[in-house]
């Protein structure tokens, strides 16, 4: 394990929740995305598909993969775009609390290129499964590896590149578009993965799982929040932790 590794992925909290007795295999849940800004929704995905998995595995932790500045910069216009530091912070303040959730800043840090969840993934799981101490603990409760669940709201499936993850399981969120509910949401996502794997999709239909949106759900994005920071509509502070709303305001961070 290299110190620059270290510098992108902490597996400080992964070690003692794994060193921890349980009885089902351990897994590691994985989110890619801007977080321009992270949001209440970020974290309670992750709590629900800790809770929609609890049956089947032990999640031992969750890892937060924010983008490259590159694809920040060539997505959102110069007033929308938060830089990577900016970003980075506010992910950490809001895992403070967190027993299990960390950051994972390899996809933003590990080159100038733009890099797909694939890439993201399977680094994670090499670097994971190859770490003396994983290994060294695993060994020890006589199990094989590590499995990484990505995870991902329904509209990221059609406007990021999700190719290659038919080895992986992955756990697909509904949102709702305008405000409104799509009662078919899961046969239209389901439509468009079998078009993308063509062949892979009968392999790969097995490992996909859908999480329906609950009442109790927070119903919002990024892009939600940026909009009503423009209006000057301070509601935008209810999605946001309290940390990140302190964070963008003293730092200024969308200057509308």
């Amino acid at each position: 394990m290299s110190s620059q590794e270290d510098e992108f992925t902490s597996i400080k909290k992964l070690l003692k929740n794994l060193s921890n007795e349980f009885l089902n295999p351990p897994a590691i849940l994985l989110m890619c995305g801007n977080f321009n800004p992270i949001h209440n929704h970020h974290i309670q995905m992750f709590e629900n598909a800790k809770l929609f998995l609890k049956k089947k595995y032990e999640i031992v932790a969750g890892y937060i993969s924010p983008s490259s500045a590159k694809w920040i910069n060539g997505k959102y216009k110069d007033k929308e775009r938060t830089p990577f530091q900016n970003r980075k912070e506010m992910i950490e303040k809001v895992l403070e609390e967190s027993s299990w959730i960390e950051i994972d800043t390899w996809q933003a840090l590990y080159s100038e290129d733009i890099v797909n969840c694939y890439q993201v993934i399977n680094r994670l799981e090499e670097f994971l499964n190859k770490n003396n101490q994983i290994q060294q603990i695993l060994n020890q409760k006589q199990l094989n590896k590590l499995e990484i669940i990505y995870i991902c709201g329904l509209d990221e499936i059609f406007i990021n590149d999700i190719t290659n993850l038919k080895d992986y399981k992955i756990i697909i969120f509904e949102r709702y578009f305008n405000n409104e509910q799509n009662q078919n949401w899961k046969n239209e996502c389901e439509n468009y993965l079998n078009e993308l794997y063509n062949d892979k999709w009968t392999k790969f239909q097995h490992n996909v799982s859908y999480i329906d949106q609950d009442e109790n759900s927070n119903n919002f994005s990024s892009t939600q929040i940026r909009t009503l920071l423009k209006q000057k509509n301070d509601s935008w502070q209810e999605m946001c932790h309290s940390k990140v709303t302190k964070y963008l305001l003293e730092n200024d961070i969308f200057k509308y």
